[in-house]
């Protein structure tokens, strides 16, 4: 089986000849040097597109579910700490290199206090905390009155359902990091760096929670293994982590990546976790580029009986969301045990000779690990070969094509006399006044449909953020509206803490609730509609380049009858000039263009000003609320409810208007920094893919003539070159055919 390295070498190869073809035309005594400029250019481009297109693959799965042990083993060594913190929200990126490197990127200063005044906000006491001032870790005064606040809170503000509560944590997390980091975030780079020896001392950090709330990216670069720099592998939070916005990061990998790995522990089998979340991946509409493995637990299971009890189990619950999921079941602990068992301290030896003794487990692990990672090998090489080797051998197809063309032409001019090269000229001469025609009429349409698509697309937009629309932000409004309060399960609060506490607890809840709600409903359907965008972006030009091409091919099929009256010979089949338009994948790569990121929708309580949030949402409802404690008891049940009830109400308006806002400038985001930049894209290169078959196919001759005449000397020099690069033409040609049709197979 041919590897990615292979097909890449032999492109380079083909890219080197054809580069040298080019070179040497323009040695030909009297050749303008700028005559294969735009020849020479997508050649020379092709070491850059290689080096800058990459290939993701998200690893994701449930908390605890052996992800981190996963690519450990897949690597073949212990790269990604095991059993990392669940606070932070970053995903651990990991690429080929020469040498191991942890690259890791702090926070801005920026970034962090704007984080902390967003928690702050969420605090009973928040507006009288910040007093109007924007929040600086660096200010001692104002860690020492957060520490003094977070102290002063009541128990139901550290818990939130059975578990420590989010906001509060993060908080604290800052803190207790902050002594240790301080003196790098604020005097030197946000990037560092652990070479060699000291590269597990990135460990520190993704292990400690105090010291990972300040991590904002970590990229690994692992030595010694077959792994391509352009291949990255993304070690994703637990897609349970109980906080959204973790989910939504994960969401918005999964979303760039060209194939995910969903991880299954085998104590568990499918969990209600998991289903929640293959069905985000669902209605994403991306399951399809999903492998599922079950990751066996070895001292889980006595029998092969048993294990494959399991996993049976959880081939069937995964055929509720994908006919055919393709299920491997393997112990990714016991490979990565394997793989570094001189290292293994004396317990792990221990537990490495326990599970080899159990060999009928352990033979069929080893052989479905092994199915994996062929199967695996063999999928990333197809998403090569789809993503950028298959256009750039159709593109040096295109160029091989024109220079055999030019080739064929010139061999001519400088083997006949004047009069005889005058008549090849007068012969083509019609048809490359078709083509300049035809090339026109190809731009115009091309810009002439940028605008129809375009007024769909905003159409379509405006209609799928419409808050009346029930889609998306529809359903999302009609969350906020419908979403309701027992005041009796916050009663024990309002006794206990009073009802400003009260009130700071149920817009936590409130706020987790909508949060939730994005993550799992209205950010797949976001995904969902981009992709059906996409296709129809896709389709629209497809539609406009078939009839075109049609043109062209019959254009080119004319040219080919003039040469042949002149008895001009070409040695390369003309289908080495045909190219499909290439794909939005590649084109979206090649032109850096990604959705914007949906988590900036889940930023809408940035756009609540503190003072809007505690001082309108909490206290400006003390207005609405003190003359029904007035009336009576201020503990009275039935004022505190109606109270309560009231500030919820405000609450509810609040946070519509300013997600309104936040969706309507995700919309606008979406529109114009995406899908309408993604027209332009397209437009331009139907009519470059279109147009580029034309390029110098028989232009220039009117000069050749020029040259025959004031070189007659040169001719039989110009005559050998010419032949030498009839032969390497033929040579390159036969190397496209040998790549095209191996990558076909891996097609077909």
């Amino acid at each position: 089986m041919d590897s990615y390295h292979s097909f890449k070498n032999d492109l380079l190869a083909v890219n080197k000849d054809l580069s040298s073809l080019l070179s040497t035309g323009v040695s030909i005594p009297g050749i303008p040097d700028r005559s294969f400029d735009n020849w020479e250019t997508t050649c020379g481009t092709l070491h850059d597109q290689l080096s800058e297109e990459v290939l993701r693959i998200a690893v994701v799965g449930s908390i605890k579910s052996g992800k981190s042990t996963f690519l450990n083993a897949l690597f073949k060594n212990d790269y990604l700490k095991r059993g990392a913190g669940v606070v932070t929200s970053i995903v651990t990126r990991v690429r080929g290199g020469r040498k191991p490197k942890a690259k890791i990127l702090f926070k801005s200063a920026d970034e962090i206090n704007q984080e902390i005044t967003e928690a702050i906000a969420l605090l009973p006491d928040g507006g009288e905390l910040l007093n109007g001032d924007a929040f600086d870790i660096r200010e001692d005064r104002q860690r020492t009155k957060l520490i003094a606040n977070l102290e002063a809170l009541p128990p139901e503000q550290l818990i939130s359902h059975g578990a420590r509560n989010l906001n509060t944590m993060l908080l604290r997390c800052y803190l207790n990091g902050y002594e240790s980091l301080q003196e790098m975030l604020f005097t030197g780079s946000l990037e560092k760096e652990f070479k060699k020896k000291e590269f597990q001392k990135h460990w520190d950090f993704v292990g400690n929670d105090a010291l990972a709330i300040y991590l904002k990216d970590i990229e690994l670069e692992i030595g010694g293994m077959d792994l391509a720099r352009d291949t990255e592998f993304a070690d994703c939070q637990g897609s349970d982590s109980a906080n959204p916005l973790h989910l939504a990061l994960i969401q918005e990998y999964i979303q760039l990546s060209h194939l995910s790995i969903y991880l299954i522990s085998s104590r568990t089998g499918l969990r209600e976790a998991d289903i929640k979340f293959l069905s985000i991946i669902k209605k994403m509409g991306i399951l399809d580029n999903v492998m599922f493995v079950v990751n066996c637990d070895m001292s889980e299971h006595e029998s092969l009986e048993d294990l494959k009890s399991v996993s049976d189990k959880v081939a069937e619950d995964l055929r509720l969301f994908k006919p055919d999921p393709e299920v491997y079941v393997y112990s990714a602990l016991l490979d990565l045990f394997k793989a570094i068992e001189r290292k293994l301290p004396e317990k792990d030896v221990l537990r490495l000779a326990q599970w080899n003794s159990q060999k009928e487990i352990a033979a069929f692990s080893d052989r479905e690990s092994g199915r994996f990672q062929a199967d695996l090998a063999q999928r990333l090489i197809q998403k090569r070969a789809r993503l950028l080797l298959k256009n750039q051998v159709e593109r040096h197809g295109v160029v091989l094509s024109g220079m055999s063309n030019w080739i064929s032409i010139n061999r001519e001019l400088f083997s006949r006399n004047e009069k005889e090269a005058e008549e090849i000229i007068e012969g083509i001469t019609h048809q490359q006044e078709k083509m300049a025609q035809i090339k026109k009429v190809v731009e115009a349409t091309g810009a002439g449909a940028v605008p129809k698509i375009k007024d769909e697309l905003k159409i379509d937009s405006n209609r799928f953020f419409d808050a009346n629309s029930g889609e998306s932000v529809g359903s999302l409004i009609n969350f906020i509206r419908n979403y309701t309060v027992d005041p009796n399960k916050f009663e024990g609060s309002f006794k206990n803490s009073g009802f400003m506490t009260t009130v700071n607890l149920v817009f936590q809840e409130f706020k987790g609730a909508l949060d939730r709600n994005m993550t799992d409903s209205v950010y797949p359907e976001v995904v969902r509609f981009v992709i059906e965008e996409e296709k129809k972006i896709e389709a629209y030009f497809k539609s406009i380049f078939e009839p075109y091409e049609s043109l062209v091919e019959g254009a080119l099929a004319e040219l080919e009858n003039v040469l042949n009256d002149f008895d001009i010979k070409n040695n390369i089949s003309t289908n080495e000039s045909r190219t499909d338009l290439p794909t939005l994948d590649v084109l979206k790569q090649a032109s850096k263009l990604k959705v914007p990121p949906l988590v900036a929708i889940m930023r809408y309580s940035a756009k609540i000003k503190t003072d809007a949030i505690v001082r309108l949402g909490y206290y400006a409802v003390v207005k609405g609320v003190t003359n029904i404690f007035k009336k009576g008891n201020p503990t009275d049940n039935g004022k505190y409810a109606k109270a309560l009830q009231s500030s919820v109400e405000q609450m509810k308006q609040i946070t519509e208007k300013t997600v309104l806002y936040q969706c309507k400038d995700y919309r606008e985001n979406l529109k114009f920094r995406y899908l309408f930049k993604l027209v332009d894209v397209v437009a331009q290169k139907l009519t470059e893919t279109l147009t580029e078959r034309f390029q110098t196919y028989g232009a220039g001759t009117v000069e050749m003539v020029d040259l025959i005449r004031r070189h007659k000397d040169d001719k039989h020099t110009a005559i050998d070159i010419i032949r030498q690069m009839e032969s390497v033409a033929a040579g390159v040609s036969r190397q496209i055919a040998n790549l095209r049709d191996r990558i076909e197979q891996l097609e077909n």
